[in-house]
């Protein structure tokens, strides 16, 4: 095991998702998608195709990159306790590490998922 987990809030999954997926399948144990309900504590804004994460989680493992594959919710939070976290590098991920993964190792991968807040002021 290598102790490394990809969080990512994931709406829908396109190409630059199934990218992100390939690239890091190998290199983490997990992918834990963010739930509504972490979303909405995250983001101001609403996100209208997203698709359940429940779904998102069966379309993900489809795809065969992981071994694992979980919708994260906040009481999940400390079973990623002293693990290493890999988030793309966007506003939700970076208000879930400030929120939450303060004490951790975390690596912002930079990708370009979705228009988000940073993306639509630069």
């Amino acid at each position: 095991m290598s102790n490394n987990e990809l969080v990512a809030y994931v709406p829908v999954i396109h190409q630059g998702y199934a990218e992100l997926f390939r690239k890091f399948g190998g290199e983490v144990d997990g992918l834990w998608v963010l739930g509504f309900d972490l979303v909405s504590k995250l983001s101001t804004l609403r996100e209208i195709r997203a698709v359940d994460p429940k779904l998102i989680a069966v379309m993900a493992a489809s795809l065969g990159y992981f071994n694992r594959i979980e919708v994260l919710e906040e009481e999940m939070l400390p079973r990623l306790k002293d693990k290493h976290i890999l988030m793309p590098d966007e506003v939700i991920s970076r208000r879930m590490a400030q929120e939450y993964f303060t004490n951790q190792s975390i690596k912002f991968e930079s990708v370009f998922l979705r228009w988000d807040e940073a993306n639509v002021t630069s």
